[in-house]
Parts: structure tokens; C-alpha cells; sequence
């Protein structure tokens, strides 16, 4: 995230709605100097200030119609489509129209959603020698989106969004905004007359004529209120940029972008503490490129990031890493064409679940410039084909930076009409847009403070690491549901106490808070010596116990159990490459609670028929083809029928 170009801010003047005139414009050093100042602000895309100097100077010189025609690009730039279009078309000279008119008019109309008379344009655009072929390059991707544009906006959604209003908006700019896991501390990004530093150059020198640069504030709910937002303590802001990009769900540790002097950008991180907050880290996912955005898994095993670096398939693509055993991050994997492409793919969220997770693209079926799409991890190499979230979520503007509450709350920064300044923070119930799974959300106090939480389900694998404040003694972290867990406290080596919390019969969003307090006098120790068995001690995932169950029942039928072959699962069942399936059986097409739509095959009654299938479907290259396993027409799995006693061994 940065003000200067090929960097972030320029993604936050792009957003929703129209540019409001309550932020302070650059007051002008005289008519001498406006032209200068102008188109010093229009090349350096500060178009905000750049449109107060070039309303004057058209005001002033209304026979030079490029400054209209700049005016116009300022409007565009800013998402005012109603004025874009006005001063464009006033910028002709009788017959005789600027440089580039109708590739910036026909963007102007796309803005507007008039996509038919953008697509016109842009076709005239491309048949003309007064556009430059750097811009005619990107009108086929344009009318492209256009065309997108007039199918998503046919299934408008039925949300309202809420301006989360003063103190935190304000007449300057406040955006990417991040919470915590039960949205009680909230960080974002600010920019405008309180920016360390003042206005200063591109060298990061104080100049009159210069831009404010990014800030990290936090604020607190109180009593349902916020509090008065407060510049992030610490050796954290300077007087380059630094902007908020993650939170941590117990809001222990926040993620932040900063400009770097030898590099682009890079991503870093700071700790809560007893004394506040940390000095800045950085993450060692860093490289010389750019990096500008990443999002950690609530239970911290993986993270998805953002970086332009060399051997990508565009310009930003999304890469994950994996959290190694002694804590450092492996090496980045990049995500591969299902979601990257050949433009710009930023804004990772991975949501509350640790499988769903959102991203910003300008591909796909983008209705222009970002918009924000869904997907689900199924590996570290597979992902479902992504959704995009729809319109109003979306818009012909950039959307990014979809930060979204287990509870299903999206927070996200637009500059749409009846803000309080120029770019505000809104918050929108997403619950019934996002197909995210719901979780349980375990919260509570621990006395003492900054006790260590760890958490394993009864086999004994891992389900993260956490701690509590070390100042409150609060903590928070989500848990997926369909699971038993061992949730362990430690205040030392001697101290712990154990909840065993069960989630399996739980569907929906759910808040448990328990508290834990440590006896000063008594030592407790309710940690038993080893994990607790499952019901059954026969897990078939082990490989010799999976041969004792083929030998007893792969070719046997059991009464009520079906097995079927997913050949796909996709958001959007459109994405489903469809292909003769016959030879398999029935190709079947069902969908779930999930929001999934699922592309099923045939209904096998022994194991080793549907193992044949999964294997010769494999092989014809769906590699994420899997044996559903269905009891009296209901989804389970082979070892909880086993647990029931349907299978017996």
C-alpha cells in the first residue's frame, strides 16, 4: 500500500462512488504557478488536488480546452462518471477533440454502467488514430468487463451498507480497515492533514506543493461505541507510508505495509505487548520486488500474499507459504492460473473457516478495475474455480480489501455518496453473500494474563497455538465446527487446565466464552497423560488398517450406503468444463448447503467399484476427483460409519 504509483494508494482513489469536496484541497501559490502544480499532481496521480487547480484553470482559460479535458480524466479518475462525462465532452474543440478522447469518454460511460455506449466507443477507440497503442492494448480487456458488467448486475444483491461514522470517518481519507475476531479493535489506514510529515515529495521531503502519506490508526469499541482512533503507538509511523493490511483474530498481532527505501514495499508485523506494541519485524517472505498485502490463517499454519516478483503470470500475483515446524515460513508457492492471471491479483483475506478466502483481480469476470472474488482452498495447490461476490459488492470502480468478521460482518472503505469525507469505512452483513463455513468462536479471560492456549482434536494433531493478552488476560480464536478439541491453558509448566469443547453438534455461528483462573494456592493439572482415542480405535486412513477393510468390505454392499465420484465443486457452476461422462454413469449435479454447486457420477455400492472410478477419473486429469460416502442418503465418512457400527471390525 503506497500513495505513488505502482503502489497501493492508488487503489484506495479508484474505489466506490464519487470524490466529495470536503477534504482540503491544495490551496493555489498563484496563477503562475497553477499549470505547474497541476500537472505535477495529474503525473504523479494526486487527481484529487490536481482537479481543484485544473476546475480554475478551465474556469479561467475556457478556450484551452485541455485543461477541461484534464478535469475530465481528474473526475474519471475519482469515480465521478456524471462529471467525467460532462467536462470530456465539453473538452472538443468543434470538430477537433483531444488526444485519447474516446478511450477516456468510453471509460467515463463504463463507469456510469452505460456499457453499451462504453462498448461503442471503445470499438471507435480502436479504430482510430488519435489513441495511443499503448491505450488501445487494454481496451479489448475493457470491453471485455463491460460485457461482464451486464450479466453480473442482472442479480443485484439485496444488501445494505452502514457508514461506521464519526470519530472514526472523517473529511480525510480512512480505509482498509481490519477488526478482530469479535470486532472489538478495529486499525485502518489514514491519510490527510494529520499525516506525519505533511505534505511532502516523492523523496519523502517536506514541499508545499507535495502529498500526505499513509498513517496506522487503531480505535476500540466501547459500550458499542468506537473510541477516538489513535495514531498506532511506537516507532511504527514515520514519514513514509505505512498502512494497515491484517489483523490477527485475538488482535495480537497486526500486518502492515510500509515503503522501503532500496525496495518497493515490503510487508511487516508488530506484537502486542505488556508495554504496547512491538517494534516493527519484517516478514522473511520479503523479496526485492514488491510486496504489498498478505493474510495469515486464523490458526497461523499458512499465509496467502501479494508480490510482483519475477516468474508470475501478471503483474501482482497471490502466493502461500507454509508455517514450518520451527516457525519460519517456507518458501512462497505461487497460486497458480486457476486464480492468478495475467493482470493484477491482490487483497488476499482468508476467512474465519481457514478454507475460504477472498482476493481482489482485475481478471476473471471482473466488471472493472478490481473486484472482489471467492475461492476455497482444497490443497496447498488446488483451489475452487473463483466466484465474483456480485453487484453492489463490486462495482465498475476498484473494490479490494474485504476484511470479513466470523460473524459474517465485511468491513470495507468506499467513497460512495453521503460519507463523511472523501473515502469513508462501511460495514455490510455478508453472512448470506460469502460461502465461508461457519465456526465457534471460543473467547474468554485467563488469570493470570499471557497464558499460553494450545489446541489439538482427539487424535492428537495440531489445531494452533495462541495466548492471551498479556495485559487484559482476553483471548479469542476460532474453532471449525465437526470436531472434538482439547483446548489447553498454561500459565507455567506446572499450571494448566484443559476444556474439552465439542463442536459437532453446532451448525451455525456460535460465541462460547470461558473464563480461566489459576489457583495461586493449588496446582491444577487436568491435562490428561495422552490424547483420548475416537470412539473406535479402527481409523481407516491408516494404510494397514484401510487393507483390513478392503479384504472385509470392498466388494461388498452394506445396507443405506452409496458411494459417489465429485468430479468438480465449483461456486459457479458456469466454471465446470463439462465432458462425456457416460461411460462412468450419471453425471449428477447437486447443491449444498454450502452454496457449492457439486458434480457427482453414479451411485456405487462397493468400495472397490467407486475406488476404480475415482482412479481412471484421476487420470484423466481431474486430480481433485474424491469417493463421497453417503448413509441413507446423507454426506458422511468411512470412519464414522465405523464409529456407528455400520461397519464392524
Amino acid at each position: 500500500m503506497s500513495f505513488f504509483k505502482n503502489k497501493y494508494f492508488i487503489v484506495f482513489i479508484l474505489l466506490l462512488g464519487g470524490a466529495k469536496a470536503t477534504f482540503a484541497q491544495y490551496e493555489s501559490r498563484g496563477k503562475e504557478f497553477d499549470f505547474v502544480d497541476a500537472d505535477y499532481f495529474f503525473f504523479n496521480e494526486n487527481y484529487y488536488d490536481a482537479l481543484g487547480l485544473f476546475t480554475k484553470l478551465s474556469n479561467s482559460y475556457p478556450k484551452i480546452k485541455d485543461y477541461t479535458f484534464k478535469k475530465g480524466i481528474c473526475y474519471l479518475e475519482l469515480n465521478n462518471a456524471d462529471q467525467a462525462i460532462e467536462a470530456i465532452l465539453n473538452s472538443k474543440k468543434k470538430k477537433k477533440k483531444p488526444e485519447d478522447y474516446s478511450y477516456y469518454l468510453a471509460r467515463a460511460y463504463a463507469l456510469n454502467y452505460q456499457f453499451d455506449s462504453a462498448i461503442t466507443l471503445f470499438n471507435e477507440a480502436l479504430n482510430t488514430s488519435n489513441v495511443s497503442s499503448k491505450l488501445k492494448k487494454e481496451i479489448p480487456h475493457l470491453i471485455e468487463q463491460c460485457n461482464n458488467g451486464k450479466d453480473i448486475l442482472k442479480n443485484k444483491l439485496n444488501v445494505t451498507t452502514v457508514n461506521i461514522g464519526i470519530p472514526i470517518n472523517s473529511s480525510n481519507y480512512e480505509y482498509s480497515p481490519v477488526v478482530n475476531a469479535d470486532e472489538s479493535v478495529l486499525a485502518f489506514t489514514y491519510r490527510g492533514e494529520k499525516s506525519v510529515g505533511g505534505r511532502q515529495n516523492k523523496y519523502v521531503q517536506p514541499e508545499g506543493n507535495g502529498n500526505y502519506f499513509e498513517d496506522v490508526y487503531v480505535s476500540y469499541k466501547k459500550n458499542g461505541k468506537w473510541s477516538s482512533p489513535e495514531l498506532l503507538a511506537g516507532e511504527i509511523n514515520t514519514n513514509r507510508n505505512e498502512a494497515t493490511v491484517s489483523i490477527s483474530p485475538d488482535g495480537q498481532v497486526l500486518y502492515i505495509y510500509r515503503d522501503t527505501e532500496f525496495n518497493s514495499g515490503d510487508l511487516f508485523y508488530v506484537n502486542k505487548t505488556a508495554n504496547g506494541w512491538s517494534e516493527m519485524k519484517e516478514l522473511s517472505i520479503n523479496s526485492s520486488s514488491w510486496e504489498g498485502s498478505i493474510s495469515v490463517a486464523p490458526n497461523g499454519s499458512f499465509a496467502i500474499f501479494s508480490s510482483d516478483r519475477p516468474g508470475g503470470l501478471g503483474g501482482r500475483d497471490l502466493y502461500i507459504t507454509q508455517k514450518e515446524a520451527n516457525g519460519v515460513w517456507g518458501t512462497p508457492k505461487n497460486l497458480g492460473d486457476r486464480i492468478n492471471t495475467v493482470y493484477d491479483d491482490d487483497a488476499p483475506f482468508i476467512h474465519a473457516d481457514g478454507i475460504t478466502f477472498s482476493f481482489s483481480s482485475k481478471g476473471h469476470n471482473s466488471i472493472g478495475g478490481f473486484d472482489i472474488f471467492e475461492s476455497r482452498l482444497i490443497n496447498d495447490s488446488t483451489f475452487l474455480e473463483p466466484r465474483n461476490l456480485g453487484f453492489p459488492i463490486n462495482t465498475t470502480a476498484n473494490d479490494q480489501f474485504f476484511f470479513v468478521s466470523g460473524k459474517g460482518n465485511a468491513y470495507y472503505s468506499s467513497s460512495q455518496e453521503g460519507g463523511k469525507g472523501l473515502y469513508d469505512i462501511y460495514v455490510v452483513d455478508a453472512s448470506e453473500i460469502v460461502t465461508n463455513s461457519p465456526v465457534l468462536l471460543l473467547k474468554g479471560n485467563t488469570n493470570p494474563n499471557n497464558c499460553k492456549i494450545t489446541v489439538k482434536n482427539l487424535k492428537g494433531e495440531d489445531r494452533g497455538s495462541y495466548k492471551s493478552d498479556p495485559n487484559s488476560g482476553n483471548y479469542q480464536f476460532y474453532l471449525n465446527l465437526g470436531e472434538e478439541y482439547k483446548v489447553t491453558f498454561s500459565a507455567s509448566e506446572e499450571k494448566t487446565k484443559t476444556l474439552n469443547i465439542n463442536t459437532k453438534e453446532l451448525s451455525k455461528y456460535t460465541e462460547r466464552t470461558e473464563n480461566i483462573n489459576f489457583d495461586e494456592e493449588t496446582v491444577v493439572n487436568t491435562v490428561p497423560d495422552e490424547i483420548p482415542p475416537v470412539k473406535s480405535d479402527f481409523d481407516v486412513e491408516d494404510p494397514e488398517n484401510f487393507d483390513v477393510f478392503i479384504k472385509k468390505y470392498g466388494d461388498k454392499e452394506v445396507e443405506g450406503v452409496v458411494f459417489q465420484v465429485q468430479v468438480g465443486a465449483y461456486l459457479n457452476p458456469k466454471n465446470f468444463k463439462s465432458r462425456d461422462w457416460r461411460e462412468f454413469g450419471e453425471l449428477k449435479i447437486t447443491k449444498g448447503e454450502d452454496g457449492l454447486t457439486r458434480f457427482v457420477l453414479g451411485n456405487y455400492h462397493d468400495f472397490n467399484k467407486v475406488n476404480q472410478v475415482t482412479t481412471k477419473v484421476r487420470r484423466l486429469g481431474v486430480k481433485d476427483a474424491f469417493t463421497l460416502v453417503l448413509y441413507k442418503g446423507k454426506f458422511t465418512s468411512l470412519n464414522e460409519l465405523i464409529a456407528k457400527g455400520v461397519y464392524t471390525f
